[in-house]
């Protein structure tokens, strides 16, 4: 999935999906729930970089 399209999913800016990709900028609880329901994955995957 392109950083834009995650971002269109997820309510952000492809930039921002950028950055977080680099480590440069850290999420909002918020704002990951949002990134793992776009990416149809749980938070705890998402955070464990595991998925099923």
């Amino acid at each position: 999935m392109s950083q834009e399209r995650l971002g269109e999913l997820a309510g952000c800016h492809r930039n921002y999906i950028g950055l977080l990709e680099s480590g440069r900028r850290n999420p909002s609880y918020l704002r990951l729930t949002h990134i793992a329901s776009a990416l149809r994955v749980s938070l705890s995957e998402l955070l464990s970089g595991s998925s099923k």
